[in-house]
């Protein structure tokens, strides 16, 4: 994994970031998507991981800025640099909708307007964000003309997001760094729904074994059926109340809809009532989101076969589901040479602050209520662990860590962003938890399991951590280790890299053995065999901080015995 970090002015690249312990990268459709980076301290990564920085993927057009780096040193001399940040549409967050815009347009250029007379081309010159332009090659979304009054001095983002949502649209602001330029882009997302023919379909199941872990919500929390919408309030005249929807006893569900910046300027006020309530309608359906961990390996593929925003199929026939949705968002992880995608169809409940600022943003063209708050008591508590488990470092004075994390929910099962207390049962020397659920697992420990528990206001939620030990025989950096073969056997040999970097792997002292570095216990490829000379193996391999490597020492054929040494050190 390769991340290119650019000057935010002139986009000229600063330097290349290689050595990664772990990269989340997240893009959503009608939001703006984020990254989390981690990766090792070195006097290059803390010249080059700075906020307002931006930094991009090989071949990716959208870029991230850098707005938050933390910088951390554990008691064991572990320092590791922490960046996160938005991706470009963020800047729309730099700029407030000054400039009025009461229309009555297709959304698709109600964005552009919106960010063409705040962003690109606003009457006071000192408002224009640098080298963003339309992009004017775009296709047409066809997403109807509507009635729209935006809400003055609102967050510009804000504007563009309760636009897009209510028209299911998604923006973003692309990077053409050979021109150096950046565009402001609107785009609707493909049907690859199963019943359509107008292109290939994308389906999901475990039963085309593509895809590895599924979770699947169905919630009516935010759903109504009915809602009444306020005009224009004018002193003297009484305000017009039109109702839209329907419903009988308890199928009903009503909400009001306060459209009081649309202005009664004659015609028919009441059409454009009930289109606003509609379109308020539209946005409070009955939640079914899935949420999947997919296999890369296999179709249909990212990027390829869908994206963020086509609609696609999910079906589980044992949990008797079957859904068309849309991709909303793609969560990209790097860790450990690995790649994982995470997806969500569908739209997820919203949490507690998205709603309270759903809520006070009701009169906007398209914001949405949303229903109560849910309360600000917790109910529930649960704990995820990092994958990865820590392992027992083989070396005095070394330590390993992972990360917890912490879910608050209220009854209404919104999440909370409350504050939670880390402990673990029982005590276990060698292990320990910080305030933010950083754990740390130094060479006194054992193996075994401990159970880790997250506290909130006398509710708590608990995951239990594994500690492992290396297994076979443990390498130690520049220090040889013998290997006995018996009989022409393999013995499995692993390595821990404090920190990331090349290592190089080689035998010596072979006696009459011809030692082979294999990828398996039995079978598998051979990885080296006498690339050292004198028939002595001898490969390189390149490591993250904390990695565990494992690799089966041998010889090439025959059922021999003897012993050689294996030693590692940094290329």
């Amino acid at each position: 994994m390769e991340l290119t970090v650019y000057d935010p002015g002139t986009l000229i690249p600063i330097g290349l970031v290689e050595e990664i312990t772990s990269l989340l990268w997240t893009r959503r459709y009608w939001s703006v998507g984020d990254f989390k980076l981690l990766l090792p301290f070195t006097d290059r990564h803390a010249e080059l991981i700075r906020p307002r920085r931006l930094i991009g993927k090989r071949g990716d057009p959208e870029l991230g800025e850098i707005r938050y780096v933390y910088i951390r040193r554990n008691a064991h001399g572990m320092e590791e640099i922490e960046a996160q940040g938005r991706f470009l549409a963020g800047w729309l967050d730099k700029r407030v909708v000054a400039a009025p815009l009461v229309t009555e347009m297709d959304t698709q250029n109600i964005l552009h307007a919106l960010v063409d007379m705040n962003a690109i081309n606003p009457a006071n010159p000192d408002r224009a964000l640098p080298d963003i332009f339309h992009a004017i090659d775009e296709p047409y979304t066809d997403s109807g003309v509507i009635q729209y009054s935006a809400t003055p001095y609102l967050s510009l983002r804000e504007a563009c997001q309760n636009a897009a949502v209510a028209a299911k649209l998604g923006y973003r602001i692309e990077t053409d760094i050979r021109n150096k330029v950046h565009f402001f882009r609107v785009y609707k997302g493909a049907d690859r729904t199963a019943g359509q023919t107008e292109n290939m379909p994308c389906v999901f199941s475990p039963e085309f074994d593509n895809v590895l872990e599924q979770q699947f919500t169905h919630s009516i929390e935010n759903y109504r059926t009915a809602g009444y919408v306020g005009g224009q309030e004018r002193e003297g005249f009484p305000r017009l109340i039109v109702e839209v929807g329907g419903g009988v006893g308890l199928d009903r569900d009503e909400e009001f809809f306060d459209a009081g910046d649309i202005e009664d300027k004659g015609g028919n006020y009441a059409a454009k009532l009930i289109s606003r309530g509609e379109s308020e309608l539209s946005n409070k359906e009955e939640s079914h989101n899935f949420t999947s961990k997919i296999d890369l390996n296999v179709t249909p593929r990212y990027k390829t076969d869908f994206d963020v925003g086509d609609r696609v199929t999910c079906i589980n026939r044992r949990w008797g589901v079957t859904i068309n949705s849309r991709v909303t968002e793609v969560v990209e992880t790097y860790q450990q040479g690995k790649t994982e995608l995470n997806v969500t169809f569908g739209v997820s409940l919203p949490t507690l602050l998205e709603k309270m600022s759903a809520k006070a943003a009701q009169h906007l063209s398209f914001g949405g209520g949303g229903g109560g708050s849910g309360g600000v008591t917790p109910t529930s508590v649960s704990v995820t662990l990092d994958p990865n488990n820590p392992v027992i470092p083989p070396q005095s004075g070394f330590a390993s860590s992972s990360r917890a994390q912490a879910t608050v929910k209220d009854a209404g099962g919104y999440i909370l962003n409350l504050p939670v207390t880390w402990s673990m049962s029982p005590f276990r020397p060698g292990v320990s938890i910080d305030a933010d659920g950083r754990i740390e697992v130094s060479s006194d420990a054992t193996a075994g399991t401990v159970t880790i528990l997250a506290t909130c206001r006398g509710i708590s939620g608990s995951a239990v951590l594994t500690l492992r030990a290396l297994t076979g025989i443990v390498l130690m950096l520049g220090a040889p280790s013998a290997v006995t073969i018996t009989s022409g056997g393999r013995r499995e040999v692993s390595f821990w890299a404090q920190t990331a970097g090349s290592y190089i792997f080689e035998s010596s002292n072979r006696g009459s053995l011809d030692p082979t570095a294999y990828t398996a216990a039995s079978g598998g490829a051979v990885i080296d065999d006498d690339s050292a000379g004198n028939q002595n193996f001898r490969f390189t391999q390149a490591l993250t901080a904390g990695q565990v490597y494992t690799f089966y020492a041998g010889i090439y054929s025959g059922t021999a015995s003897g012993s050689y040494d294996v030693t590692v050190r940094k290329a």
